[in-house]
C-alpha cells in the first residue's frame, strides 16, 4: 500500500483533489492509503463524495479516539466525530454535482426499434389519438359493431 501526494497535480488528478478535501497532504500524518482513495473514487459519483466514504471509513476506524497521552506527552486529533461532520458537509456538496438520469434509450436505437418488423410492436404510441389497437374498452352507453 502507498501514500502519495503531489500538490503540482491538484488540478488534473482524482486522488490529489480528494486527499485535499479530507487534509491528507501531510506525510507524517497520512490518513488513508492511495488504494483506498482509488476504490472510493470507483464507488462514488465525484470526488466529493469519495472524499466522505474515505472520512467515514476514517472515522469508523478510529474506534472514538482523539487524543492519547503517554507520560507528559499527549497528542489531540481530529476525532471521528469532526471527521463524520466533514464527511457530511462533503456529500451535501457532492449531491450538488450528480447527474439525474432517468434511463431510455438513444434516437438511433429506438427508430431500428421502429423499423424491425420482427418485433413485438405496442398497442400505444405517444400522441393524441395515437392508438391504433385501441384498449377495446368503450364508454358504457356505446356497443361494439
Amino acid at each position: 500500500m502507498g501514500w502519495t501526494y503531489d500538490i503540482t497535480k491538484l488540478a488534473t488528478v482524482s486522488r490529489e483533489q480528494v486527499r485535499f478535501l479530507i487534509r491528507d497532504t501531510d506525510t507524517a500524518r497520512q490518513i488513508a492509503q492511495d488504494e483506498e482513495i482509488d476504490w472510493a473514487l470507483t464507488q462514488e459519483m465525484n470526488i466529493y463524495m469519495a472524499a466522505a466514504a474515505v472520512l467515514i471509513a476514517t472515522a469508523n476506524r478510529s474506534h472514538g479516539v482523539s487524543s492519547k497521552s503517554v507520560g507528559s506527552l499527549s497528542l489531540s486529533f481530529e476525532g471521528p466525530d469532526a471527521m463524520l461532520r466533514r464527511a457530511e458537509l462533503l456529500r451535501a456538496r457532492g449531491r450538488t454535482y450528480q447527474k439525474i438520469s432517468a434511463g431510455g434509450i438513444s434516437l438511433d436505437d429506438r427508430n431500428d426499434l421502429e423499423k424491425d418488423s420482427d418485433l413485438i410492436q405496442p398497442h400505444f404510441a405517444v400522441g393524441k389519438h395515437d392508438n391504433p389497437a385501441g384498449s377495446g374498452l368503450l364508454p358504457a352507453n356505446q356497443e361494439r359493431e
